[in-house]
């Protein structure tokens, strides 16, 4: 997929991408983010001992041919882990926050690891990261793109797990 996608998600080609485009891609929107990222992830590191980044992104409920996991059984909340960057306990935390609230999760599965930067990734221990994928059906009619009953819930739930999570790391700091 990448930054500039060139296939559909059924695998067909919908453009041809040279690599100028690419670049401009990348040095408008990519490479601006982040470091933009590594910069506020430097500063809160400095300014408090310690960052935790959680990247949330959607996944369709249906599993698209181009993805390796083709099980159907998905969970409604993917905890992603990076092996440096996500602790046991948060990921375990992050696992059982949303069990408790009555989502179906699994970690790394059907998506897996956790968005750091590049500029520090496995450099600083006092960097911390989990992705949450959150399965599309829980807030999003898919077919028509119209916001589902369980929206304001989710959101409620992201909101709340945020608090929590920095309520866990001030307790620990």
């Amino acid at each position: 997929m990448w930054v500039c996608y060139t296939h559909g998600s059924d695998g067909r080609k919908m453009k041809t991408v040279d690599a100028d485009h690419e670049r401009e891609i990348l040095g408008r929107y990519y490479d601006p983010h982040h470091e933009r990222l590594a910069k506020m992830s430097k500063d809160r590191i400095s300014s408090f001992g310690h960052c935790v980044i959680v990247d949330v992104h959607s996944f369709p409920p249906v599993p698209l041919p181009y993805e390796p996991d083709q099980d159907s059984r998905r969970p409604q909340v993917c905890i992603g882990a990076d092996p440096y960057h996500t602790s046991g306990y948060l990921k375990e935390f992050s696992r059982r926050f949303f069990s408790d609230r009555g989502y179906t999760t699994a970690v790394d599965r059907p998506y897996s690891g956790a968005l750091t930067p590049a500029c520090i990734y496995q450099k600083e221990a006092r960097l911390s990261a989990v992705m949450l994928e959150l399965n599309r059906s829980l807030y999003m009619d898919v077919e028509s793109g119209a916001k589902a009953d369980g929206f304001e819930k989710l959101k409620a739930c992201l909101g709340e797990f945020l608090a929590a999570l920095d309520e866990l790391h001030q307790s620990i700091t």
